[in-house]
């Protein structure tokens, strides 16, 4: 009988020492991060000088932290994380401007962005054009004009029409544009439009939308 109590007593205290044992070890190896996430730095500068415009910064295409210029346009923005960036620009009287896309930052990297030149609104070219119903030849209102730089690196600007169909938006001269007019419920249309010189006018003309067939 002493054997048995003996032998259970044993028993009862490896079991006991072996589930310690496993637990110190799993303890260990969850608690334990040997993981590094040294910060990366994005450095630029902005012209003109002295306007110290806002930069935008998208990682991953979502908006992430911003940062102000300072008077000789110098920014600097710390403690980003590993991914892929863009830079966007707003500055009063200035076209809101995407100047720096697909930047890959490693952890602990430091990069020098590109040199960013906001082009004045003042120095704008005007375009303007009319929007119609192909189908009823009336006015349509609320018709989408985006337009998107074919040359150099924008921003997307946009507007749409009012009561009569017209539409105005001031964009880059110098560079050349696409132009999609759209709605919803009718097809869209394409055009394009070559360098414009500052305070230049051009008119698209009647822009007629065939409804999509239901």
């Amino acid at each position: 009988m002493k054997f048995y109590v003996l032998a259970a007593l044993c028993l009862l205290i490896a079991i006991g020492c072996g589930n310690n044992g496993v637990h110190d070890t799993g303890g260990s190896s969850t608690d334990r991060d040997d993981s590094t996430s040294d910060a990366a730095t994005i450095t630029g500068r902005v012209l003109p000088p002295k306007i110290q415009p806002l930069v935008i910064v998208f990682r991953n295409g979502n908006d992430h932290t911003t940062a102000t210029a300072d008077e000789t346009g110098r920014y600097e923005i710390g403690n980003l994380p590993r991914g892929e960036y863009s830079l966007q620009v707003v500055a009063t009287g200035f076209f809101t401007d995407i100047s720096v896309r697909n930047l890959m930052l490693e952890p602990g990297q430091s990069v020098e962005a590109d040199l960013i030149i906001l082009r004045e609104r003042s120095a704008a070219a005007i375009l303007v054009g009319q929007v119609f119903d192909k189908s009823n030849r009336l006015p349509l209102e609320n018709a989408e004009i985006q337009i998107e730089c074919t040359t150099g690196v924008c921003a997307t600007l946009s507007t749409v029409s009012d009561e009569s169909g017209s539409f105005s938006i001031d964009l880059w001269s110098g560079l050349r544009s696409n132009i999609n007019i759209r709605k919803p419920g009718y097809k869209t249309v394409p055009r394009e439009v070559g360098a414009l010189e500052p305070g230049q006018r051009y008119s698209l003309g009647r822009v007629m939308l065939e409804p999509i067939a239901p």
